[in-house]
């Protein structure tokens, strides 16, 4: 039963299955291919010391970022009329009401409805097991992303010591696809909670119950 409960939460009560998903493939792998695009022409333009040449990425991550928030409105637009706004923007509060109504109606048809409490514990023991693998996880990632990052930042600040506006431009633009790639953490969860853990699913799942129990009220 919590297993199916928890499957439910993944399949209908998260951002990407309501909404990430329903845009379909090529509308989400537009939105990678620009920014390995950008990244290409970036390297390329600095390489050639054609620094101002280089600016032209700026404006293609911010159409990346736009271009995402279009695909998401109008998906809502499609599915979830209520929800929809604008051509860029959804009622955040009437999307949450739609999950919590949905999650109603998902516990009264399973008839748990005195049951949710020992769900809840249960999910938080599911979430306490997770935490050590996530943890482990986490930490050997990062101990190999960092020292390879270090070395690779460490040359590239030796190759431009001497060239403020590749060091500039190149900086800018870690700040912006830092930026842009937020807009994009539901996708990453996904891969993560398929995976890595479920440590930060079993988590969320958690605190959308605890706010359930709010809602109801």
């Amino acid at each position: 039963m919590i297993e199916s409960f928890i499957k439910y939460y993944s399949e209908n009560l998260t951002f990407n299955a309501i909404v990430i998903k329903k845009n379909g493939i090529a509308k989400n792998l537009i939105f990678w291919f620009l920014m390995l695009f950008a990244s290409s022409i970036l390297m390329f333009f600095i390489s050639t010391k054609m620094y101002y040449w280089s600016l032209v990425v700026i404006p293609i991550l911010v159409f990346a970022v736009i271009l995402g928030l279009y695909f998401n409105a109008m998906t809502i637009k499609k599915y979830y009329p209520k929800i929809y706004i604008s051509k860029l923007k959804w009622s955040s509060e009437k999307l949450n009401e739609m999950i919590f109504s949905r999650l109603d109606a998902y516990i009264s048809e399973k008839k748990i409805e005195n049951k949710i409490d020992e769900i809840q514990r249960i999910i938080n023991e599911k979430a306490k097991n997770e935490k050590l693998p996530f943890i482990m996880r986490s930490s050997t990632f990062i101990a190999l992303f960092l020292p390879l990052w270090n070395s690779y930042i460490d040359k590239l600040l030796e190759y431009y010591k001497i060239d403020i506006k590749a060091m500039t431009i190149i900086s800018l633009f870690i700040i912006i696809l830092i930026l842009v790639i937020t807009i994009y953490i539901p996708m990453i969860y996904v891969l993560r909670d398929n995976f890595l853990t479920r440590y930060k699913k079993l988590n969320s799942l958690s605190e959308l119950l605890d706010e359930y129990k709010i809602w109801k009220k």
